[in-house]
């Protein structure tokens, strides 16, 4: 026998054990699992010695992590059918753990009067959970227009975490638009002056490097603590990506803005088809 252990919120112990017990029978009665549950603190252990199949328990573990991060019980049960799965984003990855930044993250999520989360579950069918004390963002994707469509979800989720705009981050719809990630700890390493400086290199003064690194290559860029954030055409992506290197690596700025130039006129004339 092995015993799974699950920790859930404790104001959430009393949906999963549902009225009269029911929600916590349910998900015993579907599976074969035993559920242990302790309302103190949250702790659900999930016991596999009687389970039906398998993977069986890794939906019961599934549904009580959905529960615990916002999903209804009805809107977690789904997790039981085939090809459906819990997917999560945790904006503290982003932008740490402090309650104003995880605020100004769910607010642009969120949209005014909820219009950017309405927008992302119209445009893919998924629905999004948004934990307002976690920080992490559910995303349910049973009734997904198209299996992409999930992780163009979740790269939206992960573009406005990284500090773009919703607008910028919608970009990603786009066929052939991808969200490309630098890490500035694998350049500099975690010491905060070392990456305020290679911050402001890129930056540039008066944001001069970082607007001509999207304008020569047709990108959004935000950079914001340990990450430079890449939207763009898959081409485009590159060139910009490379222009950051060179600047990690040590480049004058004079260097880089000489191969951005060159590689905007070589863009030019592939979109010329020349």
């Amino acid at each position: 026998m092995v015993t799974h252990l699950v920790k859930i919120p404790q104001n959430r112990v009393g949906v999963l054990i549902g009225p009269e017990g029911k929600t916590k029978e349910e998900l015993e009665a579907r599976s074969g699992c035993r559920l242990r549950i302790d309302s103190e603190s949250g702790e659900v252990e999930i016991e596999d010695e009687k389970a039906f199949e398998p993977i069986l328990t890794l939906k019961v573990r599934d549904v009580v992590r959905a529960i615990g991060r916002g999903f209804s019980p009805d809107h977690a049960f789904r997790l039981f059918q085939d090809d459906t799965y819990l997917d999560v984003v945790d904006l503290t990855e982003y932008v740490g753990k402090a309650v104003k930044d995880l605020e100004r993250v769910r607010a642009r999520l969120i949209g005014p009067e909820g219009k950017t989360k309405a927008e992302l579950e119209q445009r893919s069918g998924c629905r999004l959970h948004i934990d307002s004390e976690t920080g992490e963002v559910s995303i349910e994707d049973d009734k997904a227009f198209e299996p992409i469509l999930v992780l163009k979800v979740r790269d939206c989720v992960r573009a406005i975490g990284r500090g773009f705009s919703p607008e910028h981050a919608m970009r990603l719809f786009q066929d052939d638009t991808y969200l490309d990630v630098v890490d500035l700890t694998e350049y500099v390493g975690k010491a905060v002056k070392d990456l305020e400086r290679v911050r402001a290199r890129i930056i540039g003064t008066h944001g001069k490097t970082r607007r001509s690194i999207e304008e020569a290559c047709g990108v959004e860029v935000s950079i914001l603590g340990k990450t430079v954030a890449i939207i763009g055409e898959m081409g485009e992506v590159a060139i910009a990506r490379e222009a950051v290197e060179m600047l990690l690596n040590g480049a004058s700025h004079g260097t880089v803005y000489k191969f951005l130039e060159r590689k905007r006129k070589e863009l030019r004339l592939h979109d010329m088809g020349l």
